[in-house]
């Protein structure tokens, strides 16, 4: 019985892979205009999360919902930090320099 051939789909790789073939390097702009929106729509959760603070029942309750939506918020910025230092730069990369070419092994 023959092998089935697996698709090559591009979110199977690390994302510096995307880079490696040219079939790919539109789903890496495509990949990091989802995580933007993905990260935006965080964002306003978090909008919504903190509006709600003032309404809470008691101290304790706005308390909470202060320290979920700070917690929520750094992270937030870490992603967001992640994606224009990282994905940003090898979209640029790639942009300029084209697909990275691998050493060969003998």
């Amino acid at each position: 019985m023959p092998k089935r051939k697996e698709r090559d789909y591009p979110f199977r790789h690390s994302i510096a892979s995307l880079f490696d073939k040219p079939d790919f390097a539109a789903s890496a702009v495509t990949l990091r205009s989802d995580f933007a929106f993905g990260v935006d729509k965080h964002w306003r959760f978090v909008k919504l999360l903190r509006n709600l603070i003032p309404d809470a029942a008691d101290s304790k309750a706005r308390n909470v919902l202060q320290t979920l939506s700070e917690l929520l918020l750094h992270r937030l910025n870490q992603v967001s930090e992640l994606l224009s230092i990282y994905l940003d730069r090898q979209i640029w990369q790639y942009v300029t320099e084209g697909p990275r070419k691998r050493p060969r092994h003998h």
